[in-house]
């Protein structure tokens, strides 16, 4: 199945987040192996998102007051979320 237009700048924008989000991630890894006290001070999600999307971004953190990234797909009904869905989990896997 071939995607939409729409689709593809979609799975454009994701996959560069997730880039940014798999870059970011591993400085922050690095970071926090040399200086574990400044965990709670650095979100690399959002370093992420805002170079890369650099729109509203919403915080958010686990159980270990770590960042927790995340995103939402918006497209119109019936714009084809669920194939979206399972094109960005398979972007999740292969880029993050």
């Amino acid at each position: 199945m071939e995607l939409k237009e729409y689709q593809n700048k979609v799975i454009k924008v994701l996959t560069k987040y997730l880039s940014s989000l798999s870059d970011e991630k591993n400085k922050y890894v690095k970071l926090i192996e040399e200086h574990p006290d400044l965990s709670a001070d650095i979100d690399f999600s959002k370093k992420a998102w805002d170079s890369s999307i650099n729109t509203l971004y919403t915080q958010h953190s686990n159980g270990l007051k770590e960042p927790l990234p995340d995103f939402y797909l918006k497209v119109p009904t019936g714009g084809g979320k669920t194939l979206l869905a399972c094109h960005a989990i398979d972007l999740v896997n292969k880029i993050y």
